[in-house]
């Protein structure tokens, strides 16, 4: 707590959860629910669209946040909790989404079922043994219970104490498919009082902290525990072999170990030692079921202990290391690291995953964070980075809406975070500043070009009032052209409309600039090229832009869609806009102007064939406006 000593009834207390402060000496607090200091343990997705991230948090329960909103920022209104213990592991079920099993003290697995609400506790063993001496307990467990379901069907779900348990019916039955993998001295004496940490191991102490089944062959599960062992099944728990390295010695935790997604040979550890006083980055890997291992911290900085390492699920050799000082990344296998920090704050990260194009991070004391769409690190040739420009074939980019808010936005102060980029994210190297503009085009299946960017653009707004303040506008993005790593987010759209006037969308997010409507229309599913051209050289590449898979909708009712809104745009760009004189003595015409204007907006934020209601509207003011100009 800090006191104000000038004014001692201002104080500030830190906890678990974040920062409170009183100005009246104690009477009220402000809440932490302003700021993004959660302490985050284990976390994990699931497979829907948009994914969404779990993960317990100290002293403040457990939650699940959905990575995109449909409007415009993630809030508190995309937060949930999931019905288990404060910290340790929150993991969807790979079948169904809306059942959370989390595990808490003492060996407890909750099953939260969002349908209902209800939570059930389905542990192997539902007596907890928190806190109690290893010769007091059936079950040992610590201040983490790890668990873990296998990718690969049936999904059998697994949960850690001095043995490994395993259930292939979603909790109702359980058995143990290996010994006590700590590997205590049956035989040891005087392990009734309290024992130092070099009798610890003999005395039962050690228990499995890591969990690590096989995402490509079945029956292959690896396993660290937190007195420095790790042992391996390649028969779903018949064998095991203990393949731990020699360099790692006793009470060194085995943080995490990470089961290659592409070679069963292939595992990388996390050691962590810090609780012997020693600080230093440990990692391992093998190739060949741990029969070897090489240490592969090089360049990690010393005080940095690591927690968690992990492959990417793409590009081989690319790795992540979440440490206690932030995240680094190594392109060769582990040989040589450099930070990946950019704007993520220096803190703690417990855990890290590679989730689908992102990389999703558990921290210390900074909450949950994602790293959107990695495709860069993936598909850029590191080593020619000064041979000339580079373009990275882009991901897949999902045809949705960016922000279908329709009433007053929350104010800034909310805390709130961005959604992750709307379109096509299209990255780029340069080696130097180009000493011309460069261009960047999309292309059609037919050939035509169907959107065009350049670095010397002078984008102007249109002739929309404003209504609001102005922080609520942004500078109109321009072609990147910096030395080095640009990226440019496409959005989809259709050029801007030519009509007579346009308005601002109340679908304002901070930090966002509003769009101003009409804005043009999604372009449809389907293949498209992009070119990039640097210094007279054009690089081109194939982009997919794919239909929002919660979406029915068929390509013929889109292509209705843009049918119509073409003819009204068609009519509303031939038609001069009135004036003030006009709009008095024509009415009906003026009116007709903003029943299509009205349509052509309404038509770009629809997903589906346009209704009768709006084909009568554009063929009642067509009539109108032909009458008008005869």
């Amino acid at each position: 707590m800090w006191i104000n000593p000038k004014h001692p009834g201002y104080r500030v207390l830190a906890a678990d959860q974040g920062t409170t402060v009183s100005v009246n000496g104690g009477a009220t607090w402000s809440h932490w629910y302003n700021q993004a200091t959660g302490q985050f343990y284990h976390v994990a997705a699931d497979n829907r669209f948009p994914y969404w991230v779990y993960s317990g948090q100290q002293d403040c329960g457990s939650a699940r946040v959905a990575s995109r909103s449909d409007y415009g920022q993630i809030t508190f209104r995309d937060w949930h909790p999931v019905g288990a213990d404060e910290r340790d592991y929150d993991v969807p079920d790979p079948e169904n989404p809306d059942v959370v099993y989390g595990s808490g003290l003492g060996g407890r697995l909750s099953k939260w079922n969002a349908r209902n609400g209800r939570v059930e506790n389905v542990s192997p063993w539902p007596v907890s043994s928190y806190a109690a001496k290893p010769s007091t307990v059936k079950y040992r467990y610590t201040w983490i219970t790890p668990i873990a379901i296998s990718s690969r069907p049936p999904h059998a779900i697994y949960q850690g104490s001095q043995f490994l348990f395993q259930s292939l019916d979603k909790g109702k039955t359980w058995k143990i498919i290996s010994p006590d993998l700590s590997i205590p001295n049956p035989n040891a004496k005087d392990c009734e009082e309290n024992v130092s940490v070099q009798r610890a191991t003999e005395c039962g102490y050690g228990v499995i902290f890591s969990i690590a089944p096989s995402p490509v062959v079945d029956g292959l599960i690896w396993i660290g525990t937190d007195n420095g062992r790790i042992h391996l099944t390649r028969d779903n728990g018949k064998t095991w072999e203990n393949v731990t390295p020699a360099a790692i010695t006793d009470w060194s935790k085995i943080a995490s170990i990470d089961a290659s997604p592409a070679d069963p040979a292939t595992a990388y550890v996390a050691v962590d030692r810090h609780r012997l006083d020693d600080r230093h980055p440990y990692i391992y890997r093998t190739h060949d079921f741990g029969r070897t291992w090489t240490s592969v911290s090089n360049e990690i900085p010393e005080e940095s202990w690591v927690n968690v390492v992990r492959q990417d699920s793409r590009r081989k050799g690319l790795l992540y290391a979440g440490t206690r000082t932030g995240v680094f990344v190594s392109f060769d296998d582990g040989d040589h690291w450099q930070p990946l920090q950019l704007n993520l704050p220096r803190t703690g990260v417990n855990d890290l995953f590679v989730h689908q194009n992102d990389v999703v991070i558990a921290t210390q004391g900074r909450a949950l964070w994602v790293l959107d769409d990695i495709t860069p690190l993936r598909n850029f040739d590191f080593a020619q980075l000064t041979a000339g420009a580079q373009l990275s074939s882009p991901a897949p980019a999902v045809r949705l809406s960016t922000n279908e808010n329709r009433d007053t936005p929350l104010p800034p102060e909310v805390p709130t975070t961005p959604n992750p980029p709307s379109g096509a994210i299209i990255d780029y190297y340069l080696p130097e500043k180009p000493d011309s503009p460069v261009l960047f085009e999309i292309v059609n299946t037919a050939g035509s070009i169907i959107r065009t960017f350049r670095s010397d653009d002078q984008p102007k707004r249109t002739n929309a009032q404003r209504y609001f303040a102005e922080q609520w506008l942004q500078p109109l993005p321009v072609l990147p052209t910096k030395t080095g790593h640009n990226r440019f987010v496409w959005d989809l759209h259709h050029a801007l409309p030519k009509v007579p006037e346009y308005e601002y969308s109340i679908a304002a997010v901070p930090g966002r600039d509003t769009p101003a409507l009409p804005q043009g229309m999604l372009v449809l599913p389907g293949e498209y090229t992009l070119q990039l051209t640097v210094s007279g050289k054009t690089i081109t590449r194939p982009l997919k832009v794919v239909q929002d898979p919660r979406s029915t909708v068929k390509l013929e009712d889109m292509q209705a869609q843009l049918s119509l809104y073409e003819k009204a745009v068609a009519v509303l760009s031939s038609t001069p806009e009135p004036s003030e004189q006009e709009k008095k003595e024509k009415p009906q015409h003026a009116s007709a102007i903003q029943a299509l204007l009205a349509l052509v907006i309404d038509l770009e934020q629809a997903d589906g064939p346009p209704t009768q209601p709006q084909q009568d509207v554009y063929n009642e003011s067509l009539k109108i406006l032909q009458a008008a100009v005869k």
